[in-house]
Order: structure tokens, then C-alpha cells, then sequence
């Protein structure tokens, strides 16, 4: 016999967790092959259902400009766990970091200077300071640690990563320097047929998160991130030709990946290719 179906899931909230997991694998390890297929397709779609609402629902927010609900609502356990079950989350933490980042962008570029978030381990985030400036690093880190101070109400442990150094020029190329011709394959994503019109899609390709879009003038793909962070594309929206970022308001040319709106790099287009209506991507190896 079942166990009795609560109203709320305001009480007992992990046992009820608990329980769907227990019911998860007892569908899964069922003796009757349809029965276990019927219910892991139920699964399939009641997860897809609910995470496209979700999905939509936290765009709908960004676009509003109301970042800080998303905050606020991955306070409560109840609401974090299923931000976190659908991939929301940690995404609010990056938009937290990305908009005091850019707060002081404008300060640091007087200097010739620039910030890079480059990633976020246990809470603590990865920074490099960017640009041609000649003098040394400690004031600009100096700005940036006040600024994050100010944002988070009191010290924030930050890894500073250091400045990448250009390579030394050389007068001859050594033998031992000289690498084998790197060769093409493709990787296959999808059907071009399946792939709407203005659509966005994000697919996992060897080490690379890729952003695959249509619009009027083509298909094309471009890595999963707004040039100079770590925050994902894949949530934004294609309006013509233009993919718009869902977190700066920044836009991008489709077809060549040129900012049209917003300051800051372009996006590095991606090879791909419609072989027999199928979206293939390029790699080298």
C-alpha cells in the first residue's frame, strides 16, 4: 500500500524527497519491462515539463532585470533544492559576482586595467586582472577587493590568478617545437530539421559547453559563455539576427559573432556543418 500523499510539502520535506528516490528505483528495478518503461517515461516527462517552466520562469525574471529575487529565492531550502535540482543554481552566485565585477570595470579601465572571473571553487572566486597597463597589480586588486567588501558586507576570500605573460619572441623555430598537422572530425549534435527557428540549444562536447542557435540567416554555434565570464548563454534569446545575453543585455551578431551592444570581446564562432541534415560541429585533433 502507498503512503499517504501530503497537501504541503512545507513538513517533512526531505522525507518526501526521500520517498519519490525510493519510488525512482523501484520503477527502475520493476520485473515488468512495460511497466518499468511507462514509468520512467512518466518520469522523463514530468521532469521536462517541470524544468522548461522553470527554465522559463527564471528568464523571465532576468530579463525583468530582477536578479535579486533569484537571490532571494535561493534562500529558502525548499525553492534552493529544486533551483539546484534543475540547474539554476549556482548560476545566481555567478550573477552576483558578475555584477559587482562590472561595477568596477569602469573605474579599473581608466587605468588600463580590466577584471576576469575565471571561475568559483567552494564560494571563492578565481580572479585575473587584465590589460596593457605597465604598473604593478596590488592597487588594482586593492579596488577590487574594496568593491566586494562593500557588496558583501565584509571580507571575501578571493584566488588571484596570475597575469597570462606573452610568449617570448623567437628568431628560429626549433625542430623539436614543430607538431603534426592537427586533424578535423565532427561531431555530431542533432537534426537540423528538429532545430526551430530563433531557437537556442546547449550541448556538451568533449571538454566544451557549445551554444547552437537558428535564426533566418543560418545555424551556428559559439561556446557556452558571455565573452570575458563564466555565465552561460544557452538561457538568452535570439531577436533577428542578434543573440541577446540574458544577464549584461549585451548582443551579438549571429553571423559572425561581432558585439553589436554592450562593451567587452566578441564572440569566437564555432565550425559547423549541415552534413545529410545533421548539425555537425568541428574539432581538431
Amino acid at each position: 500500500m502507498g503512503h499517504p500523499i501530503p497537501e504541503s510539502a512545507s513538513d517533512g520535506f526531505d522525507a518526501l524527497v526521500a520517498r519519490a528516490e525510493e519510488l525512482t528505483r523501484v520503477f527502475e528495478q520493476h520485473p515488468n519491462a512495460a511497466v518499468r518503461e511507462d514509468a520512467l517515461e512518466l518520469l522523463g516527462i514530468i521532469d521536462t515539463i517541470h524544468r522548461d517552466a522553470i527554465l522559463r520562469f527564471v528568464d523571465l525574471v532576468i530579463q525583468g532585470g530582477s536578479h535579486e529575487l533569484i537571490h532571494t529565492a535561493s534562500e529558502d531550502p525548499q525553492v534552493c533544492a529544486l533551483l539546484t535540482l534543475y540547474d539554476v543554481l549556482p548560476l545566481p552566485e555567478l550573477v552576483r559576482w558578475q555584477e559587482t565585477l562590472d561595477a568596477m570595470r569602469p573605474l579599473l579601465k581608466e587605468r588600463g586595467a580590466d577584471i576576469e572571473l575565471m571561475r568559483i571553487t567552494d564560494g571563492m572566486p578565481h580572479l585575473r586582472v587584465k590589460g596593457g597597463f605597465t604598473t604593478g597589480e596590488t592597487e588594482f586588486q586593492q579596488i577590487v577587493q574594496e568593491a566586494i567588501a562593500a557588496s558583501f558586507g565584509g571580507y571575501q576570500s578571493v584566488r588571484w590568478e596570475p597575469r597570462e605573460k606573452p610568449p617570448a619572441p623567437q628568431r628560429f623555430v626549433p625542430i623539436s617545437a614543430i607538431q603534426p598537422a592537427k586533424r578535423q572530425s565532427w561531431v555530431d549534435l542533432m537534426n537540423a530539421a528538429d532545430l526551430p527557428l530563433q531557437a537556442i540549444r546547449k550541448f556538451a562536447v568533449k571538454d566544451l559547453i557549445v551554444l547552437l542557435c537558428r535564426s533566418e540567416s543560418g545555424n551556428f554555434a559559439f561556446p557556452d559563455a558571455c565573452p570575458g565570464t563564466a555565465l552561460p548563454l544557452h538561457m538568452g534569446r535570439i531577436e533577428g539576427d542578434t543573440i541577446v545575453c540574458p544577464w549584461h543585455s549585451c548582443k551579438f551578431d549571429i553571423r559572425s559573432g561581432k558585439r553589436t551592444a554592450g562593451t567587452g570581446m566578441d564572440l569566437k564562432p564555432l565550425t559547423l556543418r549541415n552534413e545529410s541534415g545533421r548539425l555537425q560541429l568541428g574539432t581538431w585533433q
